[in-house]
């Protein structure tokens, strides 16, 4: 089958906030409701959404690009968290950071760039192997 015959959807309970779209053939839609923060999301374990955000943006590339700094910034709440029992919580937003980045590329993403680095070097300072 060829690239442009594989389509994904996904499409989370309208009550999250997101919907995920991608198709190849027909192109990518991200839909996520301004109001909501993906930190009041109890209902869908954080690394399902957060995995299949990072499916998405690695799918579609450059077509990300216009949702990549709303992304980034709801990641920013969880990157930067030191607690012991968050640090869970920390790496795969972490993660997810890179990926976007890589997905999109730099263009538009500099004013960004500085605060994600640095909670993820100060990720190493930490005692949990996940983050480093």
């Amino acid at each position: 089958m060829s690239e442009k015959g594989l389509g994904y959807f996904l499409c989370m309970p309208q009550h999250l906030g997101l919907s995920l779209t991608i198709h190849p053939a027909e192109g990518t839609t991200l839909y996520i409701e301004e109001e909501e923060d993906l930190s009041k999301i109890h209902n869908l374990p954080l690394i399902t959404l957060l995995s299949a955000i990072s499916s998405i943006a690695s799918a579609a590339k450059q077509e990300f690009i216009a949702y990549a700094k709303r992304v980034l910034a709801m990641m920013k709440s969880f990157t930067v968290l030191t607690n012991d029992e968050d640090l869970h919580s920390r790496a795969r937003p972490t993660e997810l950071v890179g990926i976007v980045r890589m997905s999109v590329g730099r263009m538009g993403m500099e004013p960004i760039i500085p605060s994600n680095i640095k909670a993820a070097i100060s990720g190493f300072e930490l005692e949990y192997s996940e983050l480093r």
